[in-house]
């Protein structure tokens, strides 16, 4: 499984969604689950199906999303 650490943390808005719709093509295409390390919510509920916030190493927060 594929880990992304950050991909898009040094980009702009409009490079980052770019990556972010190749990543999800990607997925798409192979059926496979990657890992996505990232800090902004927006594009985290916009492509995962599952959101995992955590505080201090501590999972706080899991959400469901379907597509």
């Amino acid at each position: 499984m594929p880990l992304l650490d950050k991909p898009t943390s040094a980009l702009d808005n409009d490079t980052a969604q770019l990556v972010m719709k190749l990543v999800a093509e990607w997925v798409s295409k192979r059926g496979k689950s990657i890992v996505l390390v990232n800090h902004s919510k927006k594009i985290a509920r916009s492509y995962g199906e599952k959101l995992i916030t955590l505080n201090s190493g501590r999972i706080t927060q899991v959400e469901e999303h379907t597509k």
